[in-house]
């Protein structure tokens, strides 16, 4: 069954003129040595890789000549699968510095830092030899005048348990420093590598839709499934789609959200539906009812230029009463980010 649903949301972000995405070294996901720095291996209880710091500069030069808001960052990873963090955590920064101290602190000296991502209880799908956007909860404004670019990730609790092959992501010629192997907190200081930092993709403008979390098992071990047709642009619609659904799901919400910061995610655990999760606030609802497992719910983008580079969360809660005791179940969720 189809339903629409339009979305009116306020915001103060612009769109920047600029090309979409700009990439470091180049465009290429595939080339390059894979390395587990600074996104982990396969267990997330990994005492090497598990828990990482990692901070990387980007010459200003590199970048376009334009003050430009950057909306995510991509990577390139080796392998398809699911990453999984504990936590993870995305700084930004510019600097005059022309190369990286060993001394994490001293690289974020007289610059004004920003946290893009700071989120727990994270899964990630990539895609090997392309580039998977992170997800980042805000966007970081890039002035070319005011130097070098520098991204920082921190992560605990580490790994892709259900991977297999290369764990790693892309290297390119960065300089880097990192530590690794660290419990309770991150060292002072670094190992240095005047290259192996990760290739990375600037994404500045454009709509962009991506996919992120789990779905929580279903009745008749169904798994549910969000996904979407089309993109989040100006005066146009996209769809977003439900699929798997178990047939005793009688009924079906998809919530959206404008943040997906703390307390989200909740686990719905204790009130008696293991392995599911709302993964963002709760701003705006469309029931539909599923035939056959399946729903769709088109989005429809009014044409009003104070949406661009607004992000959007959404999910689908089922009523499953079959599944558990909470009688409810959920899906993976989307991050919209609004362009022209």
């Amino acid at each position: 069954m189809r339903a629409y649903l339009p979305i009116l949301v306020l915001a103060v972000l612009h769109s920047a003129k600029a090309q979409n995405c700009a990439y470091v070294p180049d465009k290429n996901a595939s080339s390059g040595a894979c390395y587990v720095i600074p996104f982990g291996s396969f267990k997330t209880d990994d005492t090497k890789w598990s828990n990482q710091k990692y901070q990387t500069l980007i010459p200003s030069s590199a970048l376009p000549n334009a003050s430009l808001t950057i909306r995510d960052l991509g990577f390139a990873a080796c392998t398809d699968g699911m990453r999984e963090f504990a936590s993870i955590r995305v700084r930004m920064w510019q600097t005059q510095r022309p190369a990286l101290s060993t001394m994490f602190e001293e690289n974020l000296r007289n610059s004004k830092v920003a946290t893009v991502l700071d989120a727990r209880d994270y899964s990630w799908p990539v895609s090997a030899d392309a580039w998977s956007r992170i997800g980042l909860q805000h966007s970081f404004p890039f002035d070319p005048k005011l130097g070098n670019l520098g991204v920082e990730i921190e992560v605990r609790g580490a790994g892709a348990p259900k991977l297999s092959g290369l764990a790693g992501f892309h290297d390119s010629n960065l300089p880097r420093i990192y530590a690794a192997g660290w419990t309770s907190k991150p060292p002072d200081s670094g190992k240095e590598s005047q290259q192996a930092g990760l290739r990375m993709a600037l994404c500045f403008a454009g709509a962009m839709v991506d996919v992120f979390g789990h779905s929580c098992q279903g009745s008749s071990a169904t798994l549910a499934k969000l996904d979407y047709s089309g993109l989040p642009r100006l005066a146009s619609s996209l769809a977003i789609v439900l699929e798997g659904a178990s047939a005793k799901a009688r009924f079906a919400v998809l919530t959206f959200g404008l943040t997906s910061q703390h307390p989200f995610p909740i686990a719905l655990d204790n009130l008696g539906a293991k392995g599911c999760t709302l993964y963002h606030s709760f701003d705006l609802a469309a029931g539909v009812i599923p035939k056959d497992g399946s729903a769709s719910i088109t989005v429809v983008i009014p044409r009003s230029a104070v949406l661009v580079g607004q992000r959007i969360y959404t999910q689908f809660v089922l009523d499953d009463r079959e599944a558990n005791s909470l009688g409810l179940t959920t899906t993976n969720y989307a991050r919209l980010l609004v362009g022209n």
